[in-house]
């Protein structure tokens, strides 16, 4: 009983940070995204690199140029006897990185609505325990003595009250989160489309 009260406890006392729930999920995203994003970038433009930099081997020139090609649609870069860099498609890697980022920001966003979906279940599993709870008190308390015995109510129920109040706050601000995160999935998936319909 105890366990179970401190961690609906620590549960409630998150329901009175500042921050919305939807903010702390943007947030969450923007990170993970740009983390992700960042370091399949920067992989691309350093292949980009090695392949303009004459300084470097051939075989690592060419090798860099052969793993651009495969990931960037429409590069079509190659090396000609002299080492010299032919046909290569800065358009393609720039579309590239941009489709990428969306593709990024899309599957974050998909992630970060499963996990507040996965919470919205918890938050109801602990709404519905508390409120079967009471419900279960208020029976056994009428049994007890016909009616209730005036607005006594125990520092242990008082908690509870705060606790389910507190809970269905944080279950609405969850609720205002996914609608918000379904908003900006449905703004990347209207990106996605442009993007796939320009090319």
């Amino acid at each position: 009983l105890l366990g179970s009260l401190v961690t609906t406890l620590l549960l409630v006392t998150g329901a009175f940070d500042k921050t919305t729930e939807a903010q702390k999920s943007l947030n969450k995203i923007k990170e993970k995204a740009n983390e992700a994003y960042d370091e399949e970038a920067n992989k691309l433009i350093t292949l980009e690199r090695i392949a303009n930099n004459n300084n470097i081997s051939l075989q690592r020139r060419k090798e860099a140029i052969e793993e651009l090609n495969k990931i960037v649609p429409g590069y079509n870069a190659h090396l000609n006897e002299e080492g010299k860099l032919i046909v290569k498609n800065t358009n393609a890697l720039k579309e590239y990185l941009t489709e990428l980022k969306n593709k990024i920001f899309f599957q974050a966003t998909q992630d970060e609505l499963t996990t507040l979906i996965k919470k919205e279940r918890e938050l109801a599993n602990n709404i519905d325990e508390l409120e079967k709870k009471q419900l279960k008190r208020v029976s056994s308390t009428k049994r007890r003595f016909g009616e209730m015995v005036g607005d006594a109510v125990t520092v242990e129920e008082s908690t509870e009250i705060v606790m389910l109040k507190n809970l269905k706050g944080l279950k609405e601000e969850n609720t205002k989160a996914q609608s918000k995160l379904n908003q900006e999935l449905e703004k990347y998936s209207t990106i996605q489309k442009k993007t796939s319909s320009s090319q």
